[in-house]
């Protein structure tokens, strides 16, 4: 049962949405074959949800370069931030700079984007992070793409045969 679980959520955000409820629901009584199971455990890391990054060399690769660029950004705006500012990840991945609304004049003053406002918190791309923003964006697409890859490798070296 975890193995079929960390098949389904082994996708590109590892949500579930309704469309994945009821393939869930069918394969949930389906009995994976032994030789299926054996060839699929080892690239799944199945209490996270995911692939691991040994499923294969060039998602291995694009994880690792996004890993190195989104600790070189985290390291460059813990560098940039005003006291008290905290880094965060923003949807798609890019990084900011979150920090109490009182404190962002300074900031804007030296070209940073104001992305948004919410609690008396700000949160602001300095213009700095922007250039490695855009970068650790494609990183991560590329290792999404590479993920989808191995995913395809996986079903059709262990799945499509056991069928």
């Amino acid at each position: 049962e975890r193995l079929q679980r960390g098949v389904l959520s082994a996708g590109p955000g590892g949500e579930e949405d309704d469309g994945l409820a009821a393939l869930r629901a069918l394969v949930d009584a389906y009995e994976v074959p032994t030789a299926c199971r054996k060839g699929l455990v080892p690239a799944l890391d199945l209490d996270g949800g995911r692939l691991k990054d040994s499923a294969s060399p060039e998602l291995k690769k694009a994880r690792g370069k996004a890993a190195k660029l989104a600790q070189k950004l985290r390291s460059m705006l813990g560098g940039v931030g005003a006291r008290g500012a905290e880094v965060v990840q923003l949807s798609g991945g890019r990084l900011a700079l979150k920090l109490p609304a009182d404190d962002v004049t300074a900031e804007l003053e030296k070209g940073s984007l104001l992305v948004g406002v919410e609690g008396g918190m700000a949160t602001l791309e300095p213009r700095a992070a922007a250039a490695l923003n855009a970068k650790l964006s494609e990183a991560n697409a590329e290792a999404e793409a590479a993920a989808r890859r191995a995913r395809e490798q996986l079903a059709i070296a262990h799945v499509l045969p056991a069928a």
